[in-house]
């Protein structure tokens, strides 16, 4: 899916008919459940303002020159540019995530009551937006900072005189992490991904998969050691998306890269060759970080100045950006 996309997938949100729907996410003994909120009518309005308003500083909004330059990258090959979303791309979904699902396919749940359930359980609230037939869901993680307990003598202004919290209560924010539209998990930022444990599991699987082809490659003479690194998540997203869609391994011969290390100013003293100079070794947590930026093409040289760059978005030009036919 492009940014353009999406837009358009999300345009009809703002449509005559689109309401609002809220569910709180229920941690319970780590099983997530899902409830739907009841809300007076006379509010839903104000909900679906604020969270359509939510979508559109954030993705919708062209006029701002930072989300027009948005992009939408597929998180198998995230690249951590600042300015960018992220595709769930990965065939492997955490449980984590279910709930999207469930909702999309079937808007009627379990109502939450305060006899039944607990707002301390609360993981996360969605809010769905739109039609029965087209709607987003928005997706935000709660934390305990926005939970008032009466216990805490809260108190909040009723007709000009104070009074105290009687019943616990949550403030919802806006500014949703997730977005799930017409299928797709769609990630405002990478490191929201990472705080879920479910991701973990996922993603060191995918990473375990690349340090096999690199081992297939055989580039590197001990690229056993790179599984040490496969439990520390960013390191691990990395050697995904080497296997997912890296431009270096099984396209350039093993020759061309050693040369390309001898000869580059930076990589030549990071990263070590075997004795005989057929193989690349791996000897230090940096020259590992080295070996997957060097696999993902990151060490660029302009051909105007000849100065080497470390570039982490790459897009590659059309044929008329290049000036072909």
């Amino acid at each position: 899916m492009t940014i353009a996309e999406l837009r358009e997938k999300l345009n009809c949100l703002y449509e005559d008919g689109a309401g609002a729907v809220a569910y709180f996410i229920l941690k319970i003994e780590n099983q997530l459940c899902i409830r739907m909120v009841d809300i007076k009518n006379e509010f839903l309005d104000d909900l679906k303002t604020c969270y359509l308003n939510s979508l559109t500083t954030s993705i919708m909004n062209t006029e701002d020159a930072r989300v027009e330059e948005l992009q939408l990258l597929q998180i198998s090959v995230a690249d951590q540019r600042d300015n960018a979303l992220y595709e769930y791309d990965l065939e492997d979904i955490p449980d984590e995530f279910a709930f999207f699902n469930t909702i999309a396919q079937d808007g009627e749940q379990q109502i939450f009551s305060s006899n039944n359930d607990s707002l301390k359980d609360l993981f996360g609230y969605v809010i769905a937006v739109g039609t029965n037939q087209n709607k987003a869901l928005l997706f935000k993680k709660h934390f305990t900072t926005s939970y008032f307990s009466p216990e805490k003598f809260c108190i909040f202004e009723s007709d000009h005189r104070f009074t105290k919290l009687e019943k616990p209560m949550i403030r919802l924010d806006t500014n949703f992490e997730m977005l799930y539209v017409d299928g797709t998990i769609v990630i405002k930022k990478l490191d929201t991904l990472e705080k879920y444990a479910g991701f973990h599991d996922v993603i060191k699987r995918e990473a375990t998969v690349s340090v096999q082809a690199i081992t297939e490659a055989d580039i590197v003479d001990n690229a056993e050691v790179l599984r040490d690194m496969v439990d520390e998540v960013s390191f691990a997203r990395k050697l995904t998306k080497t296997a997912k869609g890296s431009p270096v391994l099984g396209k350039i011969p093993t020759p061309a890269i050693i040369n390309f290390v001898k000869n580059h100013p930076k990589l030549k003293d990071k990263i070590k060759l075997t004795q005989d100079e057929r193989k690349l070794h791996l000897d230090t947590k940096e020259s590992k970080k080295q070996f997957l930026k060097m696999l993902n093409d990151d060490y660029l040289r302009s051909e105007l100045t000849q100065a080497y760059y470390d570039s982490l978005a790459k897009d590659t030009l059309t044929v008329e950006e290049q000036g072909g036919e």
